[in-house]
């Protein structure tokens, strides 16, 4: 059987529902996010990690020397390596998973092809079908879990500032995660907790995390960190932990756009005003809204840290303007969203490269992660996919092998008398060979609900 990929396209009219939002918010959180970034999500992708003083990316498996230790054993963390079953590829298991479907998909980590580590809360304690409420507990190793994996001790005496940086990919029932860390064989103190939500809540599955650790462990001989799972369902992949020192002056973008998409905010008529967009039809020129967030990835103060910036013309170089949002001092750890006003976009056809940086009074130690180049590309009468905030309606396909199902995109169409000739699609390198790609058109309602009338 072969998939069959839906496409659908949903233009979207001007109503005036607002007190109907909430629903079209859930309808959108309930979908599944889609592996991989869109460009300009996450602006700090190629963020460099300052110095390394440690680090652990699980080529050689669990490391001897580390304590893997459950209240519920058998449960424990798993190693998933080249060599292992299950393997690299192959995520968490157990009950809770699409039918016809014995994996989930693996954490994207950075050095997947050397393994990477997951407490599967999922297969402890329940490694068979159906997941339903009455089978819960039912596996060879019942939750609530509290699973720890703690690594042996580690010395930073020479180092007063030190951050932690790994990759996860998380997925969340009732449980709790989080960091914590111990010196010289003392009390264990939280560091680092995770922030994704309850009840199904469910990170990228290439998600970074980065914390100035310095006021718990700096200078400190004899540390260890523990890597704790509490509570029940689903799971947590970890891979490429490092410890590293602390550059003085780093701001780091960690993200930016030009969009202002805002469900909730009263004065879009819709709530969809705002998406972002690569292109847009002359006669739906927008007004780019420039924003970003800064954060302080240094040990020192930052002065008049803020957010620049710069549109080009079509012809690279021409300067159409040069934005800087209000500056401040970020003390560590800061995280800032900053905004750098607005700009009306010219109706000349062609591409309109865009720069964004983050800036300050002091020499910047880690230029690379401080930039986020883009474009908006004005065209004739071409409708793009949106930028980032609807990524919810891009599905895996591998979640939904072999089965009928439709991704799209949202359109506030503000000109008059469109007509759609075309639509243009694209196909995930994952796609079945024969599959079938349909394209459909949808009006879309948001007055008493999300309602869509097929055009």
């Amino acid at each position: 059987m072969t998939d069959q990929l839906k496409v659908a396209l949903f233009a979207l009219l001007m109503f005036l529902g607002i007190n109907s939002k909430a629903q079209v918010i859930q309808d959108i959180q309930d979908i599944k996010l889609a592996p991989g970034r869109v460009l300009g999500q996450d602006a700090s992708t190629n963020a460099q990690r300052d110095v390394e003083i440690w680090a652990e990316d699980f080529s050689n498996g669990i490391p001897g020397d580390w304590v893997n230790e459950s209240t519920t054993a058998p449960a424990a963390w798993e190693y998933r390596g080249p060599s292992t079953d299950p393997g690299i590829n192959e995520g968490t298991r157990g009950s809770c998973l699409p039918n016809g479907v014995d994996f989930g998909s693996p954490i994207l980590s950075p050095t997947i092809e050397n393994g990477f580590v997951i407490f599967d809360s999922n297969y402890w304690d329940n490694s068979d079908l159906p997941c339903i409420l009455e089978n819960f507990g039912t596996g060879i190793a019942p939750g609530p879990h509290f699973a720890t994996l703690t690594t042996s001790s580690i010395d930073l005496s020479a180092y007063e500032s030190v951050g932690i940086s790994f990759n996860q990919y998380m997925k969340n029932y009732q449980s709790d995660t989080y960091i914590q860390a111990s010196v010289d064989g003392g009390e264990w103190i939280t560091i680092w907790e995770n922030d994704v939500l309850i009840n199904n809540g469910e990170s990228a599955l290439d998600r970074t995390d980065r914390k100035n650790i310095s006021s718990f462990v700096g200078g400190e001989n004899d540390v260890r960190l523990r890597f704790v799972f509490e509570g029940n369902y689903y799971f947590w992949m970890l891979d490429d932990i490092v410890l590293f020192e602390l550059e003085e002056n780093n701001l780091v973008l960690l993200n930016a756009g030009y969009g202002d998409f805002d469900l909730d905010n009263p004065d879009n008529e819709t709530g969809f005003e705002y998406l972002e967009y690569s292109q847009y039809p002359r006669g739906m020129l927008p007004t780019l809204k420039f924003n970003g967030i800064v954060s302080n990835y240094g040990s020192q103060n930052q002065n008049n840290a803020t957010l620049q910036a710069k549109v080009f013309d079509i012809d690279e170089s021409t300067e159409l303007a040069s934005q800087i949002a209000n500056p401040m001092i970020l003390t560590p750890e800061d995280e800032v969203q900053f905004l750098s006003g607005t700009f009306e976009m010219p109706d000349a056809i062609g591409r309109y490269p865009i720069v964004l940086q983050a800036i300050q009074d002091e020499e910047e130690q880690s230029p690379i992660d401080n930039t986020y180049e883009t474009f908006v590309d004005v065209t004739e009468a071409v409708y793009t996919r949106d930028r980032q905030e609807t990524d919810a309606i891009y599905i895996p396909p591998s979640t939904f092998t072999a089965g009928t199902y439709e991704v799209g995109n949202m359109f506030v169409i503000t000109a008059e008398n469109q007509e759609c000739h075309s639509v243009s699609t694209a196909l995930a390198i994952g796609t079945e060979p024969d599959a079938t790609v349909y394209a459909a058109i949808y009006k879309v309602s948001v007055t008493g609900g999300f309602n869509t009338e097929l055009i």
